[in-house]
């Protein structure tokens, strides 16, 4: 897909890591708050190539569990909502859970909270 960690809330693809960078998923209802703190989006194919709509999580939320958390929640609640706008695939099939795929470096996910299915 992209050569890093995608991470789910159930069925939902929320974030990623890239680079050992945490990106969340942004839509009009999030976006501000990742652009006020001078956060971009993630380019998967340098500067100059298309971005995609996940932006870099501040690194002072990492040390912040419960505002990450908050956080989280809104990148999982942005990506809920464009899902539910595309018709249902086979991702609905995997368990209800936080999930990885294509890792190659599991460090920094135990910060997230998040428990992990393989």
């Amino acid at each position: 897909m992209f050569g890093g960690v995608g991470i789910y809330a159930g069925p939902v693809f929320f974030a990623l890591i890239a680079d050992d960078t945490l990106y969340f998923k942004v839509d009009d209802s999030n976006r501000a708050d990742f652009v006020s703190r001078g956060m971009g989006p993630f380019r998967p194919y340098g500067e100059e190539g298309e971005t995609m709509q996940y932006y870099e999580v501040p690194p002072e939320l990492l040390e912040d569990a419960e505002a990450l958390r908050a956080w989280a929640e809104r990148a999982r609640a942005a990506a809920a909502a464009k899902k539910a706008k595309r018709p249902k695939g086979n991702a609905d099939s995997l368990p209800p859970c936080i999930s990885l795929t294509n890792v190659r470096d599991m460090q920094g996910i135990a910060r997230c909270g998040a428990s992990i299915a393989r």
